[in-house]
């Protein structure tokens, strides 16, 4: 009886122990599990914050973009091809850069566009850097 009474015991402790062991095995997985998780939402997170930063960057530029093109269009909305050169740098002040052999450009710029006076007023145009256009004002 001693034998069968020790044989018990032993096979309740080894079951006993195989359950703890499962048991702390679930604990790891479920906090492993909770732990991904929780790395995800705060991934995810990160990622929406950085759209919406981003989002908000292209309002701002766009929205800047849209005062640079008001601000060069209230100068090009008083200059004509009848005024002189001089009364075209009493408008526009002096130019942000000048180059030209043979026909000279005075360059203003206004964020993405740049106000091109051509040969002394004897053209305006406008360029746009990101797109490449130039639009003929006279």
């Amino acid at each position: 009886m001693s034998k069968r009474v020790m044989a018990i015991l032993l096979m309740s402790a080894l079951v006993l122990s195989l359950a703890c062991g499962c048991k702390n095995n679930d604990t790891e997985s479920t906090s492993s599990t909770v732990s991904k998780t929780e790395s995800s939402v705060s991934s995810s997170t990160e990622s929406s914050k950085q759209s919406e930063s981003k989002a908000e960057s292209s309002k701002q530029s766009e929205s800047s973009t849209d005062k640079d093109y008001e601000e060069m269009m209230s100068y090009v909305n008083k200059l004509s091809p009848e005024l002189t050169y001089e009364q075209v740098l009493e408008i526009l002040g002096e130019p942000d850069e000048s180059y030209g052999s043979g026909i000279n450009r005075d360059c203003y710029n206004f964020g993405k566009y740049t106000l091109r006076i051509i040969d002394f007023n004897a053209g305006a145009e406008i360029y746009n850097s990101e797109t490449k256009e130039t639009t003929k004002i006279y």
